[in-house]
This record gives structure tokens, C-alpha cells and sequence, in this order.
């Protein structure tokens, strides 16, 4: 399954470490991975954990534990867990 979106959020906690342009997940109900376009981040939050990635679509809210990442400041990869 692939979902995709415009905008989406790095978060430690309520705190966003990195927003995210243009994303895309590709994984199923057991987790998956999460790409993007990085616009804004936090170095310091960024280094925090635990960090999930959370999207909004439609009325609701998705929010993915982040397993493991690379983020260059430019691209962001991320694999991540079952949906919270």
C-alpha cells in the first residue's frame, strides 16, 4: 500500500523536529517506510527520542514510531513502525 501527501511532521513528542514536504509511505499495517522532502528541521530535536512521523489526512491523524532515519536536511527516509 502507498499513501501520499503534501505535508507532514517530524515530532518529539508535541514539539516538530522536521517538517516534511511531499511524502510518501510504502508499507502495510505492520509498518513501513516513509519518505520526503525536508523544508524545515531542528537539529536538536532531531537527535531526540522517540520520534514519530505524523501526517494529517482528511479528519484524521496517522502517527508512525520511527524505528530508524536518515535525513540529509535536503531528503528524509525513515523506517517505521505500526501505526499509533
Amino acid at each position: 500500500m502507498t499513501i501520499t501527501g503534501q505535508a507532514a511532521a517530524v515530532k518529539h513528542g508535541y514539539y516538530a523536529a522536521a517538517e516534511l514536504d511531499r511524502w510518501s509511505f510504502t508499507g502495510d499495517r505492520t509498518g513501513g517506510t516513509v519518505t520526503g522532502r525536508v523544508r524545515v528541521t531542528d537539529a536538536f530535536r532531531m537527535t531526540q527520542s522517540p520520534l514519530a512521523v505524523v501526517v494529517t489526512i482528511g479528519r484524521d491523524q496517522c502517527r508512525w514510531p520511527i524505528l530508524a532515519m536518515q535525513c540529509d536536511g535536503v531528503a528524509f527516509s525513515a523506517t517505521v513502525g505500526a501505526k499509533e
